[in-house]
């Protein structure tokens, strides 16, 4: 009997033994089949929409460059996206008109670290093609950033036979195609609510790809969506014929988020002409490079009017160098059109504005032209455009153009100083009231009709506008200017103040407080600017 129990445990030692194998087997080859598949699945490590900029050492979405030819592409050293759209013909993808076969374009990428954006042709833009051309890609083993474009309104295409699939992960980005007919009155926030929807299942890096005639009527959802979703970037495309306005239109979208938050898929006519525009005229947070986004973080150099003054700010920590501009003589028998740096009529310190531009030249930083009289601004100006290529920061034009608080009338009209400006237009626009000190006058105050007058003027205006408000003023001011500020996201306002002025740095700090930070501007001593 002890034998026999003996051998039944033996046989049952050997059967768990032989059972423990058997599993461990299995486990083995379940392990390998799913390394296996992965390997097959792999296109690329996964590579982010920042990640791109990352891999080309950029941190601005305007220096990638997009080409619509293979062939034409840089072979190395430049942050490139390939567009394509491709058909399908005997069961193979080819660019749109079978001029090359997916597999050639693919292979002209190589050399490069080009990426490439993919649009199926309409007849074949259904989740079916898309799964096919995601398994082309991956028997392609294409090492470089892939992004496929997709339509979000489509009878054809079903996001959740797509989105489900095991073929879709990581390693490719998807753009929503907002550009076609289903968006041409505007995007509303039931379209960029649907796409978040979307992007949260897919668990991929995103983009919303938007027409730009389209771009700042729906602009107000779009960036509503940009900053929900981390995992969502615009691309504005130039599918539409393109004029001064739509060139604005993508200036105040720049201007007004993260720079690498925006691709800019232009020609290159219209990214040259972009470029042009936006330097002069593109917002100090993104030329100093100011983040998070606060406009409060810019510092000033105010009536910088003398030698000893300009040496100080150009050496100096500000970034924003203002100055004021007469005519030599001004309002004299002797006036003529030499431009020089004055702030009353009389004043003279021995300094042209062409050497106040020459000596802020050499240094980059931002400039502002304070204009105390119409007469200077085309002879200014004139001098500007003919050394524009060598200006790289943001330029503002200013000038008083409304009667203010109490204040006498302006020198400067309205009509006349924008008639003036076409002479340099790629500029930010400094449109501001005649004032006068409160003193004993406490409720000296900007009214609601002075701000509905200048907006009446501004609002059918391309150029970024900051409307420069006394400090002792803006506290009791505030609903007006607020009000301001909610008719056009290309309005800022800039705050400044007189030596004379009874001002707080409590009442800058309530104002801090009060606004969206990237859109006060505190041209103040370093005394009273807001710590809030």
């Amino acid at each position: 009997m002890a034998k026999l129990n003996h051998r039944l445990v033996s046989l049952g030692v050997v059967c768990a033994l032989v059972i423990l194998g058997l599993l461990i087997a299995v486990i083995v080859l379940a392990t390998r089949k799913r390394e296996g598949a992965k390997e097959d699945k792999q296109l690329t490590p996964h590579v982010s929409a920042l990640s791109i900029l990352q891999q080309y050492n950029v941190d601005d979405g305007l220096n990638i460059t997009w080409y619509t030819n293979s062939t034409s592409i840089a072979r190395e050293g430049v942050a490139g996206m390939l567009n394509v759209e491709l058909t399908k013909e005997a069961g193979k993808f080819y660019s749109n008109g079978g001029q090359l076969e997916l597999s050639n374009i693919l292979d002209n990428l190589k050399p490069t670290d080009t990426g490439i954006k993919i649009k199926l042709e309409t007849k074949f833009q259904n989740s079916t093609m898309a799964l096919e051309l995601v398994r082309e890609l991956r028997r392609q083993k294409v090492k470089n950033p892939v992004i496929i474009t997709l339509p979000v309104f489509s009878q054809t295409f079903k996001w959740q036979q797509f989105l489900s699939s095991e073929e879709v992960d990581n390693d490719i980005m998807i753009s929503f195609d907002l550009t076609v007919k289903c968006c041409d009155t505007g995007i509303g926030r039931g379209t960029v609510e649907y796409v978040d929807i979307l992007c949260n299942q897919a668990d991929v890096k995103c983009f919303i790809e938007v027409d730009i005639r389209n771009l700042l009527k729906s602009w107000q959802d779009i960036k509503w969506l940009l900053n929900r979703n981390h995992n969502v970037l615009l691309i504005i495309s130039d599918t539409s014929v393109i004029n001064n306005e739509s060139l604005y239109d993508s200036l105040t979208v720049r201007n007004d988020i993260d720079k690498n938050k925006v691709l800019y898929n232009f020609g290159e006519t219209l990214k040259r002409e972009f470029l042009h525009v936006a330097s002069t005229a593109g917002s100090p947070l993104l030329y100093f490079d100011i983040n998070p986004r606060d406009a409060g973080k810019i510092i000033w150099s105010h009536n910088t009017d003398t030698w000893e003054q300009i040496n100080k700010a150009t050496s100096g920590e500000a970034m924003m160098i203002e100055g004021d501009i007469m005519l030599l003589g001004q309002d004299t028998s002797n006036q003529t059109e030499l431009p020089i740096m004055a702030h009353t009529v009389g004043d003279y310190n021995n300094m042209t504005f062409e050497q106040w531009l020459d000596e802020i030249i050499k240094v980059d930083k931002g400039m502002k032209f304070d204009f105390k009289s119409l007469d200077a601004v085309k002879p200014a100006l004139r001098i500007v455009q003919r050394k524009r290529d060598k200006i790289k920061g943001p330029i503002w034009l200013n000038a008083d153009i409304l009667t203010g608080p109490n204040a006498t009338h302006t020198r400067i009209p309205a009509d006349d100083f924008l008639d003036a400006i076409t002479q340099f237009p790629e500029a930010t626009l400094s449109l501001g009231w005649t004032t006068v000190s409160k003193r004993t006058n406490y409720n000296l105050k900007y009214t609601m009709a002075m701000v509905q007058e200048m907006q009446n003027i501004c609002k059918t205006l391309q150029q970024p506008i900051t409307f420069p408000v006394r400090a002792e003023q803006l506290v009791d001011s505030w609903d007006e200017f607020n009000w301001l500020l909610k008719q056009s996201r290309r309005y800022t306002l800039t705050v400044w103040t007189s030596h004379t002025d009874n001002v707080t740095k409590s009442d800058m700090n309530y104002i801090k407080q009060q606004a969206e930070a990237s859109r006060v501007y505190f041209d103040l001593p370093e005394q009273l600017r807001p710590t809030f």
